[in-house]
């Protein structure tokens, strides 16, 4: 056999194959005795017919298509092998036609594990923002906020309308003197001041009476999604039927005991204190984790794998495709709106797939290093917490084995790389952090 290796770009390495006519001659008498084996032939017993006539019934396409199966597999491991190659993904083939008596020739391109050169990952500063949780400046705008989502709207005798009311109108719209659909609502409730309508729109209803006919004239914004309406004058004949006005409950100790779960005003203050220095902490440790796993992927060198690049792409776009439609949009829309085609959503992710992928290559390189490994007990475990009562747990066991135990291993190297950093505690009043360039560990 010979073999011709060339390395390209992003990990990939291209080989062309030629295997001898007698090496060739015996993968095609090897696939006969097999075959044979199989067919029935009249005249002869199964397995027993002679060459000549088992290729005259069934032809030597058949044949010869077993035999370059058994060519390819054994002389691509065989070169792997030889030449100290570690694949990872699917290899693509380019296969000549067999013939006998001469050589068997064949390409194959296939993206291998990179060479990652790591550069320090011990003994890394980073800092821990933490930022410092003020009573007045933090808890007391969480406890007002908690008064405005169990706030009541209230009618209110007041017959002028005023910023800040809550309006429910009546109302129909006209342009060129002609009602538009989609232009009238009755019983709608509409705060004034909140921009919730066109500009101009709420502020012209400061003042209006109740029961009283206000005339409401815009101009409809340029870039308004009904295009007939874009760019064109509009007027709204508005009737205001009542006005409310929010009221916040009192604080008080029977509010909170309703609402939060508290016994007392002072109770809740301080669960909310814990709760925001909880979260400051949890902030603090994600932020500790990415900047170490920046340092140790900035610091090592690799060339990320571009079939796996282009798998990550797949990943990303799917990601986006499940938040859109959970939001209700489809990722066709999502292009659409931005102005942007499949080809160019790639192109914008394509940065953050090739950081992951790199982040991963340089995460497994240090477990191996320092023998860091995951127990199949540890695989148990979380799978059995991510199961239900229901669930099928030996197809969950197929299905997430291999996902789990990265995310395990991953994990466990964060772990390690933050047990062997040199953390700066920094307190701010405002814990401004920079996000790594990736995205968190799936």
């Amino acid at each position: 056999m010979k073999v011709h290796v060339e390395r390209r770009p992003g990990s990939r390495v291209f080989m062309e194959v030629e295997v001898e006519e007698s090496r060739v001659a015996e993968a095609i008498d090897k696939a006969y005795r097999k075959l044979v084996k199989q067919v029935n032939i009249p005249g002869f017993r199964r397995g027993k017919a002679p060459r000549h006539v088992f290729e005259l019934h069934v032809g030597k396409e058949f044949l010869y298509s077993e035999a370059m199966e058994g060519l390819v597999a054994d002389n691509y491991h065989a070169a792997v092998i030889h030449h100290e190659l570690d694949p990872i993904g699917t290899p693509k083939f380019d296969v000549e036609p067999l013939e006998d008596g001469k050589p068997f020739k064949f390409t194959v391109e296939v993206d291998v594990r990179p060479e990652v050169v790591l550069g320090e990952y011990k003994g890394l500063t980073v800092d821990k923002v933490i930022m410092r949780i003020d009573d007045a400046k933090h808890v007391e705008p969480a406890i007002e906020r908690l008064r405005e989502e169990n706030a009541e709207l209230v009618v209110v005798e007041r017959t002028e309308v005023q910023e800040g009311d809550f309006v429910l109108i009546d109302f129909e719209g006209y342009v060129d003197g002609q009602p538009f659909p989609g232009g009238a609502a009755k019983g709608f409730l509409l705060e004034i001041g909140s921009g919730m309508l066109v500009e101009g729109f709420e502020e012209q209803l400061v003042g209006a009476k109740v029961n009283e006919e206000t005339e409401v004239n815009l101009v409809m914004p340029e870039d308004y999604p009904a295009e007939e309406l874009a760019g064109k004058d509009v007027s709204f004949k508005v009737v205001v039927k009542e006005i409310k006005e929010k009221r916040l409950p009192e604080l008080s100790d029977e509010f909170v005991k309703d609402v939060a779960n508290c016994e007392s005003v002072e109770e809740l203050r301080e669960q909310m204190r814990l709760g925001m220095e909880r979260a400051v902490e949890d902030e603090a440790e994600r932020y500790v984790r990415s900047q170490l796993e920046k340092l140790v992927v900035d610091n090592a060198e690799l060339e990320a794998p571009a079939g796996l690049v282009e798998r990550e792409l797949d990943r990303l776009i799917a990601v986006l495709r499940n938040d859109l439609a959970r939001r209700g949009f489809s990722l066709e829309d999502y292009m659409e709106s931005a102005g942007v085609d499949m080809e160019r959503l790639r192109n914008d992710f394509r940065e953050r797939a090739e950081w992951n992928v790199r982040r991963d290559f340089v995460l497994y390189s240090i477990a191996e290093n320092e023998g860091i490994q995951v127990a199949q007990e540890e695989i148990e475990t979380m799978i059995e917490g991510m199961l239900s009562a229901e669930s099928d747990r030996d197809q969950a066991r197929e299905e997430w084995w291999g996902v789990v135990g990265d995310l395990l291993l991953k994990s466990k190297v964060m772990d390690f790389l933050v047990e062997n950093a040199e953390i700066r505690v920094v307190e701010k009043d405002d814990a401004a952090t920079e996000e790594t360039p990736g995205e968190e560990t799936e």
